[in-house]
């Protein structure tokens, strides 16, 4: 025997009957408003040259002259200001002294820096290579590099992927690695030598 199952549907009222029928005959009256109707074949006679000249134009077609361009009104005063200031030089060597230019009348005014920004500037690089000859006299000193050498020069032990030593090695010559590792003179840095660096050197002598 078959089974069959019947959903109940709601049962709409005549009110709600009667205001779908509105709104199905009002979106039909509204749906020739609401799109473009295809064009007729005279508008379509009249627009085909035009495409045709729009993609293929004729070769003695001259192109419209430029149109003129709108001129922008410079105040005088402050060109006046930023011709008088100065343009500084930042390609400096390592190890040589920042010093400010002397303001030049020739300067051009669209590459005119203001003085305040200058200053600035200058303040920011002088402390900045202050910091960075600091940082090079702490690694520069025996005791650092000693502790590079510990830290560095032998693989890591206690990590699967060896992220660090990859990275390191990666900035490194191959053949300068292969050689270290047979013992043999090489380009390498001290804090990357194990066997031939002068901390090595030390090491086995203490023994």
């Amino acid at each position: 025997m078959a089974l069959k199952l019947d959903i109940p549907q709601k049962q709409s009222t005549r009110e709600q009957q009667r205001k779908l029928n509105r709104r199905r005959a009002d979106a039909e009256r509204w749906k020739p408003k609401l799109q473009r109707p295809y064009p007729r074949l005279g508008e379509i006679r009249t627009a085909y040259p035009l495409k045709l000249m729009r993609h293929y134009p004729k070769p003695n077609t001259f192109s419209q002259p430029n149109f003129v361009k709108p001129k922008i009104d410079t105040s005088a005063r402050v060109s006046r200001l930023l011709e008088q200031f100065p343009l500084t030089d930042t390609t400096h060597a390592d190890g040589a002294e920042y010093e400010e230019l002397s303001p030049s009348p020739v300067s051009p005014v669209d590459q005119a820096i203001p003085l305040s920004t200058l200053r600035e500037n200058f303040e920011e690089a002088r402390s900045a290579h202050t910091g960075l000859q600091a940082n090079k006299h702490i690694t520069e000193s025996e005791e650092a590099q000693r502790s590079a050498w510990l830290a560095f020069s032998l693989p890591e032990e206690g990590r699967s992927d060896r992220g660090r030593e990859a990275m390191m090695q990666s900035g490194l010559i191959t053949d300068d690695l292969d050689l270290e590792a047979a013992g043999q003179r090489n380009q390498l840095p001290e804090w990357k030598k194990h066997c031939t660096g002068r901390f090595a050197k030390g090491r086995k002598a203490a023994r």
